[in-house]
């Protein structure tokens, strides 16, 4: 008897601890990080979170992009990135964010979650509708999906445009 109460005990703690963060909404709306370029991103991640990006930041000069995938790959993909530090504060059961840059602009956002959430939680978490079925004129992204991405949890992905990589358009022009 003794035994089992203490069992039934760390089940609720263990409820409270991880079943209940996911259905609070996310303390930060990512769903308006798109449109920024990597200068006002930085600043944001500056303002809000107190942490400062060595090239991208609220003093930078205003960012002008100059690279392309064919000559200037790293140019083409630079950008922030999201602070591991700053993912909880985010929304607690969120573990990683990783950001995708191309010529200036915020190509991909995944987010990597502590443990395998459903696609009802997530929506929850950032106030989407639960088939994610976001309206285009709405929106500044084409795709919001849900992948495997580790044996302990699953992604998100929020895709504002297709990739193009160097491999994706006609480099002979550009040598």
């Amino acid at each position: 008897m003794k035994y089992s109460m203490v069992f039934c005990a760390l089940a609720v703690v263990h409820q409270f601890s991880f079943g209940a963060a996911p259905t609070e909404v996310a303390r930060h709306d990512i769903l308006t990080w798109p449109g920024m370029n990597p200068v006002q991103f930085g600043c944001y991640i500056e303002k809000t979170f107190g942490i400062r990006d060595n090239a991208f930041h609220c003093s930078a000069t205003p960012y002008v992009a100059s690279g392309n995938p064919c000559t200037k790959g790293e140019a083409y993909a630079e950008g922030p990135a999201f602070p591991d530090a700053a993912a909880e504060k985010i929304h607690p059961a969120i573990k990683a964010i990783d950001l995708n840059w191309e010529h200036g602009e915020l190509q991909q956002i995944s987010i990597d979650f502590k443990r395998k959430l459903s696609r009802a939680e997530i929506a929850r978490m950032f106030s989407l509708p639960e088939n994610f079925d976001v309206p285009q004129q709405k929106t500044k992204f084409i795709r919001i999906y849900i992948q495997e991405c580790g044996s302990d949890g699953n992604c998100l992905g929020i895709q504002m445009f297709d990739h193009m990589g160097a491999g994706d358009v006609d480099c002979s022009e550009a040598k």
